[in-house]
Parts: structure tokens; sequence; C-alpha cells
């Protein structure tokens, strides 16, 4: 499948150097302001071209465009922290030895117009109205792992019902849920317990806790590099 592999998180390779620091378990408890919902034919334009707005957002998230759009040093290639597998191009698309820069964007760039459009439809199918930043965020999480974007929009749905303070943070961990109770995610678990500056936010935690927060850590990260693009991109 395209972008990342599964459980990976390319863009923890980052760290905060290039997408910023990750606020640990603030980012749990943030409210997230949804934006006014767009015109419908901007949703189809998202992900255009890798210049479009939803483009830059996955990209900023896996570390690789700033705000602008413009590509950072990890575009041209590095290796995923998640699965140690090599990966290149705007959204990171993993195991691409053999693709130039310009190939494993097209790759991406194709995955992501199709992941959005899956995106769309699955918040549709659950009664849940399209919006710009939702419809981002349930493509970044399909890019980075295909099976948790397809519950995506369920787990949305899930959250807003249950009022939980921010539903697109909550839908993101819970869309890693292989059955109640329990998350799988193994590459960032093995991130978690490898890069330090997890790991210590991570401490007294155990089991489900642990697990919830791990996930969170990241996708948190992920969510607040998704609005600084739209908070960025509005001011032009």
């Amino acid at each position: 499948y395209g972008g990342t592999a599964m459980d990976s998180l390319v863009s923890v390779v980052a760290l905060g150097l290039t997408v910023g620091s990750i606020w640990g378990s603030q980012l749990l408890v943030k409210p997230s302001v949804t934006p006014k919902t767009q015109p419908s034919a901007s949703m189809t334009s998202l992900f255009a071209t890798k210049s479009s707005l939803g483009s830059i957002a996955v990209g900023h998230a896996e570390g690789n465009m700033d705000t602008a759009g413009n590509p950072t040093h990890l575009t041209n290639g590095h290796t995923d922290p998640g699965n140690g597998a090599f990966n290149r191009g705007f959204c990171s698309w993993n195991r691409a030895n053999g693709l130039s820069l310009a190939q494993a964007d097209a790759k991406c760039l194709a995955a992501l117009q199709s992941q959005s459009q899956g995106i769309i439809a699955d918040l549709k199918t659950v009664g849940i109205a399209p919006t710009t930043e939702i419809i981002i965020n349930g493509t970044d999480l399909s890019n980075q792992s295909p099976r948790a974007g397809k519950d995506f929009a369920a787990k949305y749905r899930d959250a807003i019902k249950a009022k939980h303070p921010n539903p697109i943070l909550d839908a993101r961990i819970k869309a890693f849920e292989v059955k109640p109770g329990r998350l799988t995610a193994s590459g960032l678990f093995r991130i978690c317990r490898t890069y330090g500056h997890y790991s210590q936010q991570l401490q007294g935690l155990s089991g489900y806790e642990w697990d919830y927060k791990c996930i969170g850590l990241d996708q948190g990260r992920r969510v607040e590099a998704i609005k600084n693009v739209l908070a960025s991109q509005a001011k032009k």
C-alpha cells in the first residue's frame, strides 16, 4: 500500500526539529477547534497537486515539508524509525528503494487522492459532514496506517457522541483499536520505548493507558502539525 508502513512513524525522525515539539499529555485534552465546513468543491482539491493544502498538511505531519510546503531535508530519503525501511517523497513513501523523488511523490499523490475520497465516503456513511480538517486528518492517518484509516470515520462519530474534548485526536488513537480495550501499533510502541522524549512521558503507565498515551503523543503532534498548516495557509 502507499504511504508509510502500517505502524510506522516516520515523522518522529524530526522530533521537534522540523515539525515542532511534542506537547505530551496536554495534547490528549486540548480541545479541537474544527474550521467551518468548506464549500464542497474545495474537498476534491485538497490533494489535487503536491502544493495543495491537504498535501502540504500531510507532508508537514510527516516532517517532510514546512507549513508553506517547502521540502525539508527528510523529503529526499530517510530511514523509517518504525520498520527500518527507506522512505522518500513528501508523504514518506515506504520501501522507496529504486524510486526517484519524482516517482515517490507521484505515488504519494495518487495514494492520498484515493485515501481522501475513501475518508469522505466513510464520513458521509456515518453521518458526519466532511470538513477540511477532518478529511486531512483521516487521510493523514490512512497514509500512516491504512488499517487505522478505515476506522477513523466511525471512531470520530463515536468520539462526537461521547462529547470527547478532542474528537479528532481520540478518533485517530482509537482507530488503532483491534478489539475493545486493545490498541495495536507495533511501530509506534517500538518508538515510544526507544526515543527518550517519548519514554519519559510514559513513565509510570502500563497496559491500555500506556498504549493510548503512546499513540496519542504521536497522533497529537500530527493533529497540531495539520492545524499549523491550516492556520498558516489561511493567512495567505
